[in-house]
């Protein structure tokens, strides 16, 4: 057996070195794929693969590490400030003798590099994070939105990116915006907030999404799964939403009604209609009607409603709405 099959063959690469070593190779995990190239700000040779490990393991720059073992006996050893995202398992070529390692543990967002053809990129979405080992729910950055967005990492296995927080403990945030707030987004993501209807279409170009509603009234929890959905930028955002799952059947949407997206400024005709509540995909003339999750105007106030078919209404006081890819 060749020194980095055996290397790889044992769960810390211990009994191949001499020493304490199983406790030196706990830093590092067996990865089935290189670093992104581009990554890689040091190149050295030593005598031994512990002693690579060490080399990494000592820098906290070092975030992943190529082991290439040599023919004179020597170790040439690759370090990577990233660890890699999205990355698709691939095999050496079959004349190298090379190892591949990652720091153990979660890592940071900033420790991760997405492979790009110029290096690295951000993260997607929250999924991309989510199976990247990103773990903590919170604030991060990722492509699809030029804002913030707020990754819910715990529900249902995590990796939501959230679409709408309302009445939550930051609740600083009004709901009575105009159409182009509701495109572009409103509020901060750590509080009550809207991600923006442009940010969502982006994520359904990318890959097929769900979208999952769960709504408290005091200690009291009801979720919906809706999906795939289809959300129609080029049809002032129109939503089909089919019920997936769930402990309510309450609609996102009435099918038989209008679903585009209608706020106060989405059309001429209608607009005194329009403003009458918060914006959300529904018919204007049935404002009051059917579900509205952004609120609907109720002795002043803009109450939420979420309605099942048969008519029943629920009334929750905290909402969140977030999108997840299909096949995550």
């Amino acid at each position: 057996m060749r020194p980095l099959q055996a290397l790889l063959l044992l769960p810390l690469a211990g009994a191949l070195l001499s020493g304490p070593s199983a406790e030196l190779w706990a830093d590092l995990s067996a990865v089935p794929w290189r670093p992104v190239p581009t990554t890689i700000y040091r190149r050295v040779q030593f005598g031994s693969a512990c002693q690579c490990r060490a080399a990494c393991v000592a820098d906290p720059r070092c975030q992943a590490l190529q082991v290439r073992w040599l023919s004179d006996g020597m170790f040439t050893c690759s370090l990577s400030s990233h660890r890699r995202g999205a990355a698709e398992p691939i095999k050496p070529p079959a004349d190298e003798e090379v190892a591949w390692f990652e720091r153990a543990g979660p890592p940071t967002p900033e420790e991760i590099c997405w492979p790009a053809e110029s290096g690295c990129r951000p993260p997607t979405d929250c999924a991309e994070l989510r199976r990247a080992g990103i773990s903590d729910s919170g604030v991060y950055s990722v492509s699809v939105s030029e804002r913030p967005v707020f990754c819910d990492m715990a529900t249902d296995g995590g990796g939501w990116t959230l679409l709408q927080r309302r009445g939550g403990p930051i609740s600083n945030a009004s709901f009575a915006q105009p159409l182009l707030a509701y495109k572009a987004g409103f509020g901060q993501p750590s509080g009550d907030h809207w991600l923006g209807l442009e940010a969502a279409a982006r994520l359904g170009e990318l890959r097929p999404q769900l979208l999952r509603v769960d709504g408290w009234q005091d200690d009291e929890l009801w979720f919906a799964v809706y999906g795939p959905i289809v959300l129609d930028a080029a049809d002032e955002y129109r939503l089909t939403a089919p019920w997936l799952e769930g402990n309510t059947t309450a609609e996102l949407v009435t099918p038989s009604r209008d679903t585009r997206f209608y706020a106060c400024g989405s059309d001429t005709y209608l607009r005194s209609w329009s403003c009458q509540s918060a914006g959300w995909w529904r018919d204007p003339l049935q404002f009051q009607q059917g579900t509205n999750l952004n609120g609907v105007l109720h002795l002043g106030e803009l109450v939420s409603q979420w309605v099942t078919p048969a008519g029943t209404k629920y009334q929750p006081t905290r909402t969140e709405l977030k999108l997840r890819d299909a096949d995550f």
